[in-house]
């Protein structure tokens, strides 16, 4: 089991540096997949989240990809959702095991769904060069509920502080409850409601979850909810995968990194509805083809990223 910690730690990794998550949505599913209490599975997910978010977020740094400023207002909302999150987590629990179970299972679902859908055929679309989502954030921002600030550092003129903070909240509710860092909901609403390129929101999602990742484990925890050698053998993979992630962002144009994160983020979807399946059937081949589609998607993707950054990498130098 030691092994496949490490190797599922080091293809997060990659794919949390290239997408800027920190791999809960994948982390939680598999360890939840291999026995693990699904409270067990959330908190060791963020201890996880919270080692490979700061190994990444330093080399996006690096790479001028993060905006410090609209990160840490992001958070101030974060905080309050975390602990909602993990609070609503608690009451599921004292009624049930399976109860955590089902409602985790069931948003993880519908919210992937939705967004690999959505980011899918917007990537696409763009692709084509047709009109496509990112236009909403024009209209978002035009919401001046003040305080007004600007954030130069995404390109943003001005937008109402209270929808920074908004999406924050949710963000963290998010992380809190299904025990992840809410990359894979605050990165679209970077992109098509502030406006972020896609490579910043990547970057300034790494930052703002480094922070609010801290808080969700410190909490998580206290209850009683954490693994911490089992967080601490994914880490180890996670700690180079997420460093070569966040290289590969330089070669890879910025309507496939949305396509791609959307194809990841479906797949990861089908996989937690099997693993449902598994848990009310009590049929273990269910259980079997979840957690071989959370290998296939992370081994294939993390594999597509090297490829296709190794090319483009090739034609810039020729």
């Amino acid at each position: 089991m030691i092994s496949m910690l490490i190797m599922i730690g080091f293809l997060v990794g990659i794919l949390s540096g290239f997408f800027g998550f920190g791999g809960g949505f994948i982390i939680t599913p598999f360890i939840f997949a291999l026995g693990f209490p699904m409270n067990v599975a959330v908190g060791t997910s963020i201890a996880q989240i919270l080692g490979t978010a700061a190994i990444a977020t330093m080399r996006h740094k690096s790479l001028r990809h993060v905006d410090v400023k609209l990160g840490l207002l992001m958070v101030i909302g974060a905080f309050a959702g975390v602990e909602i999150g993990a609070q609503i987590i608690e009451r599921l629990k004292a009624i049930s095991p399976e109860t955590v179970d089902v409602a985790v299972s069931l948003v993880y679902i519908i919210l992937l769904g939705l967004i690999s859908a959505f980011m899918s055929m917007e990537a696409l679309s763009s692709r084509r060069g047709e009109s496509s989502g990112r236009g909403l954030y024009e209209r978002v921002q035009r919401i001046r509920v003040p305080p007004v600030i600007s954030l130069p550092e995404s390109g943003v003129a001005s937008i109402s502080l209270w929808l920074i903070i908004s999406l924050g909240f949710a963000t963290g509710l998010t992380a809190g409850f299904v025990g992840a860092g809410g990359g894979f909901l605050q990165i679209p609403l970077l992109i098509y409601l502030i406006g972020c390129r896609t490579t910043v929101a990547v970057g300034t999602n790494l930052f703002s979850m480094l922070i609010a990742s801290a808080y969700a484990c410190f909490s998580h925890a206290l209850k009683g909810n954490v693994d911490v050698f089992s967080a601490a053998y994914m880490l180890i993979g996670s700690s180079v995968g997420a460093q070569i992630g966040a290289l590969a962002t330089r070669y890879v144009r910025e309507e496939d990194l949305r396509l791609y994160f959307g194809v990841c983020v479906g797949l990861i979807s089908i996989s937690v509805a099997f693993e449902l399946l598994s848990k009310l059937t009590r049929v273990i081949l269910f259980g079997y083809i979840s957690l071989g589609m959370i290998i296939f998607t992370t081994l294939s993707l993390s594999s597509l990223i090297m490829i296709r950054a190794l090319r483009q990498g090739e034609r810039r130098t020729k």
